[in-house]
């Protein structure tokens, strides 16, 4: 048998940025899985010694590449360790319960009887400290002008976070991958504002971005789920959804467009092209447009409130352009396995997050399998052809996150292709017509046109969204599976895909394989369930 040095694998040669990301990806999974410092350099060491001794038996030499892969996956595991604030020495956690200096990092989200915001904790007696805690205020007139940026002064008594009674959801954890492990309420008399605009400048000037579009939006549409879906479709703001709009969105498979992310950078990002598309082909006015570019999609992620999921999505397309603008013929791989390796330099702990995952599945789902699936019908009729490659992408981005999706959620929307056809091109629409609001604010006329558009295109995607998910077997409930049947799932998929595409035997025989360890894993799981 012949064996190839791994870093002569095609994928390796197609996009040569992986050797660097896999390794550092799986130490900074080492480290999310809790594995220790002393277990984790152990398995290292064990881990090597067996790498070289298999190599040298394999190609009776020496890789030295190894060693650069073990530093690289050492790397991963530090730097994530280097984002777990409470590790730090001047953590506020570890003095006592001092007066505390705190400077609020979030909107202020009014409850019921508190006011709930994030902040961290700048000074603790008399030292400078680090972390971020979660804050609840006593609902009063004070509390209610509270903003972000602004310094407060108290004494703060903390307690652990603790999940919600009778929920599946664990709060604890999820707060812990943000790195916020404690909580304190104050009363009215408890605190004092000491500063404002203490916070960064870019952040703070996204947020009244945010608060100026979302006043337009209020006062310029009447009906109340309209004005809900179109603050969430751009700003992200989704308190006001009513439950059972927001349920038809999730039983549908189309709550993606009611989270401002990937779909909606991509929106705004197709408007551009169609605006400037043609500076790209004229060699003068090339560098103009691809800055111009980068411009109008950072800006777009302040005035969309820079959130966690539009700042990933602006980063991804960042370095897909700049990709462009120094090499037209860059492979769009390379593009995004650094877009996600810069993200993970920024913060390890996005590989904690669902939407993160699910992002990246869709897009190469939709990059690699979408011209796969495509292929499979040849259409003559041209608009049947662009209705065809419209379903594609659907479908290749359902196919790529399904294995992860059915482990995380449990249930699968049956009619996800009717629910696209209408609600992408429906929700574009709003987009475009939303910005088009906030663009032509000062213009009552044409503002209240505009308005009445969107109210109507709005109205009428949720009316169908409620009455789809209606009909019996829109969505299968319950679907309950393991991590390893998930990853099987996936091997399933791409050998499936490469036969596919390419009617190997060799590809059939590891999918019916792949097929048949599946229902063995199945049914062992079901026989220890009894």
């Amino acid at each position: 048998m012949i064996y190839t040095h791994a870093h002569n694998w095609p994928l390796f040669k197609a996009v040569p940025v992986l050797r660097i990301l896999i390794p550092f990806l799986i130490g900074i999974i080492l480290n999310l899985i809790g594995l220790g410092s002393l277990n984790f350099i152990g398995l290292i060491g064990i881990i090597t010694i067996l790498c070289f001794v298999v190599y040298q038996r394999l190609f009776k030499s020496i890789n030295k590449q190894i060693v650069f892969y073990f530093v690289l996956l050492l790397l991963g595991y530090l730097h994530t360790n280097t984002h777990r604030k409470n590790l730090y020495l001047n953590h506020y956690s570890k003095f006592s319960n001092e007066h505390s200096r705190v400077i609020i990092t979030s909107i202020s989200e009014v409850k019921a009887k508190s006011i709930k915001v994030f902040a961290d904790v700048v000074q603790r007696g008399d030292v400078n400290s680090c972390g971020k805690i979660l804050l609840y205020l006593k609902k009063d007139s004070a509390s209610l002008k509270l903003n972000y940026g602004d310094e407060i002064s108290t004494i703060l008594n903390c307690r652990t976070i603790e999940n919600v009674p009778n929920s599946n959801f664990d709060y604890k954890q999820y707060l812990a991958n943000k790195q916020v492990y404690q909580q304190a309420y104050l009363k009215s008399g408890d605190w004092k504002l000491i500063a404002t605009h203490q916070g960064n400048i870019f952040t703070s000037l996204a947020y009244q971005y945010r608060e100026q579009c979302h006043d337009v939006l209020k006062n310029s549409l009447h009906n109340i789920d309209a004005y809900a879906v179109a603050s969430a479709l751009l700003i992200g703001d989704d308190d006001d959804i009513s439950k059972s709009v927001y349920k038809a969105y999730t039983d549908s498979g189309t709550l993606h467009v009611l989270s401002v992310s990937g779909m909606h950078v991509g929106v705004i990002y197709l408007l551009l092209v169609t605006l400037f598309g043609k500076f790209e082909r004229n060699k003068y006015t090339k560098h103009f447009y691809f800055l111009l570019m980068l411009i109008l999609i950072w800006m777009y992620s302040v005035l969309s409130g820079s959130s966690a999921s539009v700042f990933r999505a602006a980063t991804m397309l960042t370095v897909v352009i700049i990709g462009k603008w120094i090499n037209g013929n860059s492979p769009i791989y390379n593009s995004l396995v650094l877009s996600m390796f810069a993200l993970l330099l920024y913060n390890p702990f996005y590989l904690t997050d669902k939407g993160f995952i699910l992002s990246y599945l869709a897009v190469y789902g939709i990059v690699y399998l979408q011209p796969k699936i495509v292929g499979l019908w040849r259409v003559k009729n041209k608009y049947g052809y662009k209705l065809w490659e419209f379903t594609s992408v659907s479908i290749a981005a359902q196919i790529m996150t399904l294995p992860v999706s059915l482990f995380l959620f449990g249930k699968f929307p049956n009619y996800f292709i009717l629910a696209n056809w209408v609600v992408i091109p429906l929700s574009t629409m709003a987009i475009y017509l939303s910005i088009a609001q906030i663009v032509f604010q000062q213009w009552t006329v044409l503002l209240n046109i505009i308005s009445f558009c969107n109210e109507k295109v709005i109205c009428w995607m949720n009316d169908f969204l409620q009455w789809l998910t209606k009909i019996n077997g829109a969505v299968t409930n319950n679907i309950d599976i393991a991590l390893l049947q998930c990853l099987i799932l996936y091997f399933i998929i791409f050998v499936l895909v490469d036969w596919l595409s390419t009617k190997r035997y060799a590809s059939l025989l590891a999918f019916l394989s792949g097929y048949a360890l599946m229902l063995v894993v199945s049914l062992t799981y079901e026989i220890s369930r009894l």
